[in-house]
C-alpha cells in the first residue's frame, strides 16, 4: 500500500494531466574530433490514477524486497520513450531564429559576425547532446499533442540556464554579451524558440535534478520519487543508445 500522501499527489497529477518529462545525454570521446553523443527522453502523461497507483505500489513492493522492478506503466498511463544520436548538422531552425543577429555592431562600432553561419556541421559534445535532448523533447510533446502543464527535468544546469536565462540576455544585447563568442548558438536559439511557443498555451517549467541518485522514499516524498523515476529512465535510454554505438 502507498501512503495517503502519495495517493493524494498522484491523484492530483492525474486530475490535472500534468506532464513530467526528462531528457539526458551521453557521450564517448567528449571534446575530441571523433566524439559521438546520444540523447534519451522520457515523457510521462498519465490520465488513469488507478494505473499509476498500481504501478507505484508494485514498484514499492519490489524495492522493499530487494527485487529489481519489472513493473511498467500500462493502459491509459502513457510513457513516451525516445533515444537517438546527436546530429552533426547545424540546426537550420536555429539559424533562422538568429538571422537578425547574424551581424551586429560592437560597442566600439566595429562589425561582429556569428561564425555559426559559416559552418554546416559541428562536432557533437556533451553540451550539444543535452541541448538536443531538450530540443527533441519539446518537439515530441507538440507532435504527440499532449495537453497539460509540463515539468521538464534535466541534470544539465548548463542547458537550463543557457536556454532560459543567459541567452535571453545575450540576444537582447549581443554587443555587451559578446554573442559572437558563445557556443552552440544554433541549438540554443532553436530550443528557446520552441520552449517559448509551447509556453504560449501552457505552463512549462524547467527544473534541474541530480542524476544517479538512489530513489527517494515514495511514501514521504512521492513527487521527488516520480521525478527520479522519469529522469532515471531518460538517463538509461541515453546510455543504451551509447552502448549500441560502442558495440
Amino acid at each position: 500500500m502507498l501512503s495517503s500522501l502519495a495517493i493524494n499527489l498522484f491523484t492530483e497529477l492525474s486530475k490535472n494531466k500534468t506532464i513530467i518529462a526528462a531528457c539526458d545525454s551521453g557521450t564517448k570521446h567528449n571534446g575530441k574530433p571523433d566524439c559521438i553523443a546520444t540523447y534519451g527522453i522520457t515523457i510521462l502523461h498519465h490520465d488513469s490514477i488507478d494505473t499509476l497507483i498500481k504501478f507505484a505500489a508494485e514498484w514499492k513492493a519490489n524495492h522493499q524486497s530487494g527485487k529489481k522492478s519489472n513493473s511498467t506503466f500500462q493502459d491509459s498511463v502513457e510513457v513516451y520513450n525516445y533515444n537517438g544520436v546527436v546530429s552533426k548538422n547545424i540546426d537550420a531552425y536555429g539559424l533562422e531564429c538568429l538571422s537578425s543577429l547574424r551581424k551586429y555592431k560592437r560597442d566600439d562600432g566595429s562589425e561582429a559576425k556569428l561564425s555559426v553561419f559559416d559552418f554546416t556541421e559541428a562536432t557533437p559534445t556533451i553540451s550539444r547532446g543535452e541541448l538536443t535532448a531538450l530540443n527533441v523533447l519539446l518537439d515530441k510533446i507538440s507532435e504527440e499533442c499532449l495537453d497539460g502543464n509540463v515539468i521538464i527535468l534535466s541534470d544539465s544546469q548548463y542547458t537550463i540556464n543557457t536556454v532560459d536565462t543567459w541567452s535571453r540576455k545575450w540576444f537582447k544585447d549581443p554587443a555587451k554579451s559578446i554573442l559572437c563568442e558563445k557556443a552552440n548558438l544554433d541549438l540554443v536559439a532553436s530550443t528557446q524558440a520552441k520552449l517559448d511557443i509551447l509556453r504560449r498555451e501552457r505552463k512549462v517549467t524547467l527544473e534541474h535534478v541530480r542524476s544517479h541518485k538512489k530513489p527517494p522514499n515514495i511514501d514521504t516524498d512521492p513527487m521527488d520519487w516520480i521525478k527520479w523515476y522519469v529522469n532515471d529512465r531518460a538517463d538509461m535510454l541515453a546510455g543504451i543508445k551509447l552502448s549500441e554505438l560502442k558495440n
